[in-house]
């Protein structure tokens, strides 16, 4: 039985707790390896570090369902320990899986613009962790995903890539909504103003944006 206080089990006087050994394991839940767990675990979070490049796939079923429960998950797996996180920072590459037989590009692919409004928002942290580094698509098809776009010489194919023309003020926004996330994380991290202009800057080349100058204080 188990009270506010513990587990209680009540065991006949004339019984000794030696035989009632069978008892009571049937009352434990089956033995687990967890140190071997908890070792796999740590081992995968070094590989992490040590790598340069983290891709993180969503399925298309958990698109589909508006699952964004994984990726919050994971992104909660790189905030364990701030040396972890630290050491994340500018890695992760998202990408959806399901979608290599459609020929659209994802950004204009409905059920993908349905879901990363609910992914963007379970990920306040996603400008810190996401790679901006060539090459890289994540950060793009996430802001394009938020916003009106055009081809102004006919649509892309697989074999030729052809000019898009998007809104820029919906792109801003999107950056203007994950900046607090970006803030929290250089602050818990204790990272220098200079740092977190760094990384705020590699975002906004990333998405194609011009990057504000001391002129445009003046």
């Amino acid at each position: 039985m188990l009270t506010e206080a513990a587990w209680k089990m009540t065991i006949p006087f004339g019984n000794k707790l030696h035989e009632a050994k069978g008892a009571i394991e049937e009352m434990l839940p089956p033995l687990q390896d967890s140190l071997s767990d908890l070792q796999a675990y740590w081992a995968i979070n070094n590989l992490m570090v040590e790598s340069s490049y983290i891709h993180f796939i969503i399925d298309r079923p958990e698109v589909k369902a508006l699952d964004v429960t994984r990726p919050r998950e994971f992104f909660d797996r790189l905030r364990i320990t701030k040396e972890l996180a630290y050491q994340c920072q500018g890695k992760v590459e998202i990408s959806f899986h399901g979608y290599e037989n459609d020929a659209h590009e994802l950004f204009v692919i409905d059920e993908v613009r349905n879901y990363v409004p609910l992914l963007c928002a379970a990920l306040p942290e996603l400008l810190f962790f996401s790679r901006t580094e060539e090459p890289t698509h994540a950060l793009k098809t996430l802001a394009l995903c938020q916003t009106r776009v055009s081809w102004p010489d006919g649509r892309s194919t697989r074999e030729v890539t052809r000019k898009v023309i998007f809104d820029t003020d919906k792109v801003g926004e999107f950056i203007m909504r994950h900046w607090p996330g970006l803030n929290e994380m250089t602050e818990w991290l204790s990272m220098s103003i200079d740092e977190n202009k760094r990384i705020s800057f590699d975002v906004i080349r990333c998405l194609g944006l011009r990057v504000p100058t001391e002129a445009d204080d003046a």
